[in-house]
């Protein structure tokens, strides 16, 4: 079995764990001095404060019913730029 963290740098690391957290139902898995690393069942998520953040990549969370995802999805439907929806090519929802 393989592990890993994928890390995104950030100028606003409070603000980015405090979302996480509380919105997203993450975890504080490690806390450390300008890196917090946050947990989501298997996924391991890496913030660190520094001077330039990464504007670039996606996060994708797993959700195992099409029920959870429109849940989800209602919780920050006014952060999304669209609903769900079937994706065939991938048979995803």
């Amino acid at each position: 079995m393989m592990s890993g963290i994928v890390f995104f740098k950030t100028k606003m690391l409070e603000k980015i764990v405090k979302f996480y957290v509380n919105e997203v139902g993450m975890s504080i898995w490690l806390e450390q001095k300008d890196c917090n690393i946050l947990k989501h069942d298997n996924m391991l998520l890496g913030f660190c404060q520094r001077d330039s953040p990464d504007v670039e990549g996606m996060i994708t969370f797993f959700y195992p019913t099409r029920e959870e995802v429109n849940s989800i999805y209602e919780k920050f439907k006014e952060r999304s730029n669209r609903p769900p929806k079937e994706n065939p090519h991938y048979q995803i929802y």
